[in-house]
């Protein structure tokens, strides 16, 4: 009873699985002894390697199951005793929810998304006894991955009961806040409103709306009256990095949001915080990292035409809202003028000259370790210049409202495989 015997069993084993043949159950039965002593033993190391690669064979999408009556025969067989009790105690659950692509056409419209991911098998182990409160490395449970999708919400209900509903992942966010993933989501998961904490805070202080703002999921007015069900969140809290949700919001170029949470909360467009941030140093900073990111793009420069002009709106709406532009934003005493010129930027400073409270422009010549100067006279710089400029002009220099300026935000056609990430 060799190792290499032990693997040449699985392999034939799995082989079989994939193949959905019975004969799967003979080959277990022929290798009586080899069982005992490999999966019925005291190493547990080695029962949980077995159980994983037994997960990675239900788990292969190369491999489309008609249905797990296999699986559950050999897991039920009376050699897979040990390995039954690790399955239930596995990520498989986990892995299964969390497997999951969206393809979103209108980011508003609660019905023009597809999910695709295997319900079949997520129904089948929802009846194995799966241990619902196994979390996978970033401390998730498979709960906290079935309530981001709201197809899965079938699972969510099963899953809905027990201790497990109440532990956090790794980050402290509870499962309210990986319910946050969508503003359908938020309404779907609006039933469950009252066996969470819905002032709970994560480890970086956050709030559900900071986090929401944070990682780019307020995306249309809807999502912001979702948000109200749960509760009349102070949106000037301040999170452990020293950024609030509407300065998250700016940061992203999320110009109408903007505006309505400056509309409709008490937010200071002036204040500074302890940790020296203020809107308006939030903007121009994302402003300059992103044109240093994008500048020199050689190709399809075009597409990020639309960020910038996102950005251009946002100056617009600080200054509707009576921001003070002649302030100094950082530690350097940096102006945003200062700023923009370390960019040779003309049509947003002409913009804020025109209709900001800034009386005058002056080139700024002094040296900046934040934002240093950025050499205008390549060919590719001053070539993508040009498209900026006659960009920017177009969303600043017309008297249109900024709801009438470009088709972008709320209400944005996309048309992309979106794969959810690990939101921190």
């Amino acid at each position: 009873m060799t190792v290499t015997e032990f693997e040449s069993f699985k392999n034939v084993l799995f082989t079989n699985l994939k193949k959905e043949n019975s004969k799967a159950l003979e080959i277990i039965d022929e290798n009586e002894k080899l069982i005992k002593f490999y999966l019925n033993g005291d190493d547990q190391a080695l029962i949980k390697k077995f159980v994983t690669d037994f997960n990675n064979v239900i788990l292969d999408k190369n491999v489309k199951y008609d249905n797990y009556k296999l699986f559950e025969s050999v897991l039920n067989h009376r050699l897979f005793t040990k390995v039954l009790n690790q399955f239930r105690e596995s990520d498989i659950l986990i892995r299964a929810c969390a497997d999951v692509k969206m393809f979103y056409i209108y980011v508003h419209n609660p019905n023009s998304y597809n999910e695709h991911f295997n319900k079949k098998l997520i129904k089948w182990l929802l009846t194995m006894n799966i241990n619902y409160g196994v979390q996978d490395e970033l401390g998730r449970t498979a709960l906290m991955y079935a309530v981001k999708y709201k197809d899965e919400y079938f699972a969510v209900e099963k899953m809905m009961h027990g201790k497990h509903i109440n532990l956090l992942d790794k980050n402290g966010n509870s499962v309210l806040f990986h319910a946050c993933e969508a503003y359908f989501t938020l309404e779907e998961f609006l039933k469950y409103r009252d066996l969470f904490d819905v002032n709970h805070l994560n480890n970086k202080n956050e709030n559900l709306f900071l986090y929401a703002a944070r990682n780019k999921k307020i995306n249309c007015y809807e999502y912001l009256d979702a948000l109200k069900k749960y509760n009349n969140y102070d949106i000037n809290i301040i999170n452990d990095e020293g950024m609030t949700a509407t300065m998250y919001v700016i940061s992203h170029g999320q110009y109408k949001i903007l505006q309505y949470l400056l509309k409709n909360y008490q937010i200071d467009v002036n204040h500074v915080n302890k940790f020296g941030n203020s809107l308006l140093s939030v903007l121009i900073k994302s402003y300059y990292e992103y044109y240093c990111k994008t500048i020199e793009r050689e190709e399809g420069f075009g597409v990020e035409i639309m960020d910038f002009k996102r950005y251009a709106l946002c100056f617009k709406v600080l200054n509707e809202y009576g921001c003070d532009f002649k302030k100094t934003i950082d530690e350097e005493n940096n102006t945003v003028i200062d700023v923009l010129s370390k960019i040779n930027d003309k049509v947003i400073s002409k913009y804020l000259l025109k209709n900001g409270n800034i009386d005058f422009i002056v080139e700024s010549n002094k040296q900046s370790q934040k934002y240093p100067q950025i050499d205008g006279s390549k060919p590719i710089i001053k070539k993508n210049s040009k498209i900026l400029d006659k960009a920017l002009e177009e969303v600043l220099q017309t008297s249109s409202s900024i709801g009438n300026k470009i088709n972008l935000g709320i209400g944005k056609v996309i048309n992309y495989a979106f794969y959810p990430g690990s939101n921190n």
